[in-house]
């Protein structure tokens, strides 16, 4: 008897233990953790200016590197600099048909987390070092993917700043 029960709790304890670890990474890494629903960042007015930037980074350029996220981070906070947009990253975002994610009609779940700890990440450094990342930028306000090209590119008063990854980043003059 005692040799059964030595047995028993040789793989059942270690078993039971394994279990509750697993359960506990979980529900840290749990999606339950992030803004899931666009819907709720565009229309709550208390959304923080950290979950407006990592939801658009989020949904116009997770797959491009840090520079080409950072250049994003640049176009939105120089619009908040400019009288022909509004003074804040998130008024700037829920600018109507201003980000194709808000309006492309597609899912708008964050599923890939290991992706939004990134972009938190990126977030994070912009917002600290702001300043050295506009001066970056040369003012780029405008971008669009190499798969298009929008009506607004063949402007006179569009100034073209540079490509990085699979984005066009311009000025407005």
């Amino acid at each position: 008897m005692k040799n059964k029960f030595n047995k028993f709790l040789d793989f059942t304890v270690p078993f039971l233990i394994g279990c509750g670890l697993v359960l506990i990474i979980i529900s840290f890494n749990s999606e339950a953790s992030v803004r899931l629903d666009i819907n709720d960042i565009v229309t709550d007015d208390r959304t923080s200016t950290q979950d407006c930037l990592v939801t658009t980074l989020y949904f116009e350029s997770r797959s491009e590197s840090d520079m080409a996220n950072i250049m994003v981070l640049n176009t939105i906070f120089n619009r908040t600099n400019s009288p022909h947009y509004p003074d804040t990253p998130c008024e700037v975002i829920k600018q109507y048909k201003q980000y194709s994610y808000t309006h492309d009609g597609l899912s708008d779940r964050m599923v890939n987390l290991v992706q939004v700890k990134r972009l938190e990440h990126i977030v994070n450094k912009f917002l600290l070092n702001r300043e050295l990342f506009l001066s970056l930028s040369e003012g780029s306000d405008h971008y669009h993917t190499t798969d298009v090209k929008p009506y607004w590119i063949d402007s006179d008063r569009m100034k073209y700043i540079g490509t990085y990854d699979k984005h066009i980043f311009y000025r407005r003059d």
